[in-house]
């Protein structure tokens, strides 16, 4: 995901263009590439290396460079049209989260919205 400043209105932007533009540091981007059918890319990225996902899409909203970012959880930026999805190729993040809660927890409503938003258990799995 990247800021709109870095494809303006009637310009269409191509992985190779994208080459271009300064890429957020992330060690998924050689795949991302591979899958994007450029598997030899030679991408330039900002100096700087952020510790989350959060502050990597902060940096992506003020027009730092790209961000690899889940389609998912910042899903609203795509939305807002603070950020732009271009490109229809994923890859997997190299961690995983994990929600444990016992039975009749206190957090059983926020594991009946978490699953919801996520569609778990409405046949959706």
């Amino acid at each position: 995901m990247l800021s709109p400043k870095w494809a303006p209105p009637g310009t269409r932007l191509t992985v190779r263009k994208l080459l271009r533009v300064p890429l957020i540091p992330d060690p998924r981007w050689p795949e991302w590439f591979r899958l994007a059918g450029v598997p030899n890319a030679k991408p330039q990225f900002v100096a700087a290396r952020f510790p989350n996902y959060e502050l990597e899409a902060q940096a992506a909203l003020q027009g730092i460079g790209a961000a690899l970012l889940s389609p998912v959880l910042f899903a609203q930026f795509t939305v807002q049209g603070a950020l732009i999805a271009p490109f229809p190729w994923v890859v997997d993040g190299p961690n995983s989260y994990w929600l444990l809660w016992t039975k009749g927890s206190l957090g059983a409503h926020f594991v009946s919205w978490m699953k919801s938003q996520f569609g778990i258990g409405d046949g959706r799995t």
